[in-house]
């Protein structure tokens, strides 16, 4: 987050030896993340796989690393890997790297290529089975072309059952098989352990070791002091507005979350938020373009919120990895994150595993603060009305452990 971490990485590729055996995936957020990491060690010949010389990305990956190529791909790409591509990994002693976690866990349904209404019917019709461990499994000796993609899931293990009192919530993991297959897996992120990432490497029992950067950008084990060492000259930099007027929406512990949008919110409290930000933008903040500004809130209500004369300075809240805005100097947050309560209850079920709430909140808004220009070392104003998340970071910032752990 800022601290170097890819650079890093990236030096250490550039001292692999041309000859070396070493095998390396490179995993990254965005395909134009991807022509970064093939420049910085040309000598390593990353190469990236193509639907232009392959019926799909995957089977390119596949020829690819079949030919024990250096690889750099995207995320979306890592969630289709498949049976094929375990079998290929394991010829192979590949390091993996990751930049920014992965979504390995997610409820089902909540992807455009989801079919969660014939994942019920194929169940309701026996096609589909749980097991004893409530993954789903296909048990018809048939196979239906419209059904290929869950047949796929169910065959590999990624279409899992949480059962309830009606019909049971579906989710989709990624076969932790497939990472086990490599000599060595490095996640590069900050807050790692907040994320539903780690929760989902917990649940299987795997506990990464955890690294940072000391203050001479040496690699060492993590520490509560080196990540006291790393928050102070950080804190400087972010400058919380507080106002009781520009505030004043956020003042319930739940206001500004998804629910709140979705079912307390008025068109009238939206409009006065986009009047807020805008009121902030123009004075109360060191910005003097609208290229120094950026905010966000829940995707599905931007358009009602709609800043005047700043809506198109909306920065997603999941962006990762990446430096287009880190010109921003002034930024309004109009969130107030929470774990999605399907995905914690489908950690603490399956396996024990809970989510820190406030953690995990704080992960999300540095994440998406270090989109901005406190990436560079520069001050930053930042608009944040909801009352939870402001004394969530302001806590963070004073290194108040009593309220939460870091």
């Amino acid at each position: 987050m800022g601290q170097g971490k890819t650079t890093l990485i990236i030096n250490e590729l550039k001292a692999v030896p041309s000859n070396s055996n070493q095998r390396y995936i490179f995993i990254t957020p965005y395909n134009d993340e991807v022509e970064r990491i093939t420049k910085a060690a040309p000598h390593l010949k990353f190469v990236t796989p193509s639907d232009e010389t392959h019926s799909t990305k995957l089977n390119s990956f596949h020829d690819l690393v079949a030919a024990g190529h250096n690889i750099v791909s995207t995320h979306e790409l890592f969630k289709r890997w498949s049976d094929e591509t375990l079998m290929l990994l394991s010829d192979f002693g590949y390091h993996l790297i990751i930049d920014e976690v992965v979504d390995c866990v997610r409820q089902y349904g909540t992807s455009k290529d989801d079919k969660p209404d014939s994942v019920m019917l194929c169940r309701d019709t026996g096609t589909i089975q749980e097991d004893d461990k409530n993954y789903l499994r296909w048990k018809s000796a048939k196979s239906y072309s419209s059904y290929n993609s869950i047949k796929r899931d169910c065959d590999q293990g990624r279409l899992i059952l949480l059962p309830d009192k009606k019909d049971g919530l579906f989710f989709w993991e990624f076969p932790i098989v497939l990472l086990k297959a490599f000599h060595s897996v490095t996640i590069l992120t900050y807050m790692f352990d907040a994320s539903y990432m780690a929760a989902y490497l917990r649940s299987h029992n795997v506990e990464p070791e955890r690294l940072t950067l000391d203050q001479n950008g040496k690699l060492v084990p993590w520490s509560e002091e080196h990540e006291r060492v790393a928050i102070e000259p950080l804190a400087r930099l972010i400058n919380i507005i507080e106002d009781d007027k520009l505030n004043a929406l956020g003042d319930e512990p739940n206001a500004l979350s998804s629910s709140w949008f979705s079912k307390t919110a008025s068109s009238k409290d939206k409009r006065q938020l986009g009047k807020n930000v805008r009121n902030f933008f123009e004075h109360r903040s060191r910005s003097t373009s609208k290229d120094e500004r950026m905010w966000s809130c829940v995707e599905a209500v931007k358009d009602s919120i709609s800043p005047p004369h700043n809506a198109k300075t909306f920065v997603s809240c999941n962006l990762r990895a990446t430096n287009k805005h880190k010109g921003c100097n002034s930024v309004a947050y109009l969130r107030n994150i929470f774990p999605t309560p399907t995905m914690a209850r489908y950690f603490k079920e399956r396996s024990e595993v809970s989510i820190d709430s406030q953690r995990y909140a704080l992960a999300e808004f540095l994440q998406w603060l270090f989109r901005s220009a406190i990436r560079d070392g520069k001050p930053v104003d930042v608009y944040l009305p909801s009352k939870r998340m402001r004394n969530i970071v302001k806590s963070w910032m004073n290194d108040e452990r009593a309220k939460i752990a870091v």
